[in-house]
């Protein structure tokens, strides 16, 4: 699918303070074409996915800044509106954004993955109906240490059974192997690519 360009700031206010905020689809102010755009995207991804009965689904890109992050949240956003159960999970450990792309404070970091607590309030709710997030704003240098225990598959099992999507969010795999470990539990794989670049 191809996503039209989305320019951030919609007030002359908001480009003279140049306020760092996310492009989203349910922001009434964003564009017909950039909500459509989303919408097609997921309908080709509903209609990939259960032609493999799949549900876990991974969003990864090359290189940095080339919109993934944005498209994850996104396309989480855009299935929940549809009425389908999803859950965005921030598999970015190094430096997570989804956090503030959705608008979130999560007020505590939880463990899980280092195994040092349980799956209790691991899953957040957001303002928006059907969509679940896991995710912090601790950033985490042993990333790939951390993703190669026995605790990820359990969680990704976990929810995968509770909801209709699980969207994960990967640092880049150009850059890091983190993307790699996600894809080894995933059913497919998104590929996220800035055009002209």
């Amino acid at each position: 699918g191809a996503i039209s360009y989305e320019w951030k700031y919609k007030t002359i206010k908001e480009w003279i303070k140049h306020r760092k905020k996310a492009v989203l689809v349910d922001n009434p102010l964003a564009s017909f074409r950039f909500v459509e755009s989303f919408k097609m995207l997921a309908a080709r991804v509903e209609y990939h996915m259960s032609k493999i009965n799949g549900k876990i689904l991974v969003v990864t890109s090359v290189c940095e800044n080339e919109g993934k992050s944005s498209v994850a949240g996104n396309l989480a956003i855009t299935l929940a509106k549809k009425g389908k159960r999803v859950i965005l999970i921030d598999g970015d450990i190094r430096c997570p954004a989804q956090y503030l792309l959705l608008g979130m404070s999560p007020k505590k970091e939880n463990e899980f993955l280092n195994g040092r607590t349980g799956a209790n309030n691991i899953l957040l709710n957001t303002e928006r109906k059907r969509l679940g997030f896991i995710g912090g704003k601790v950033s985490y240098s042993a990333s790939t240490e951390m993703l190669g225990n026995r605790q990820l598959p359990v969680l990704i099992e976990a929810c995968s059974k509770i909801v209709d999507y699980v969207i994960i969010d990967t640092p880049p795999s150009g850059m890091i192997g983190d993307a790699q470990i996600f894809a080894q539990h995933a059913d497919a794989v998104m590929v996220v690519a800035r055009q002209n670049v």
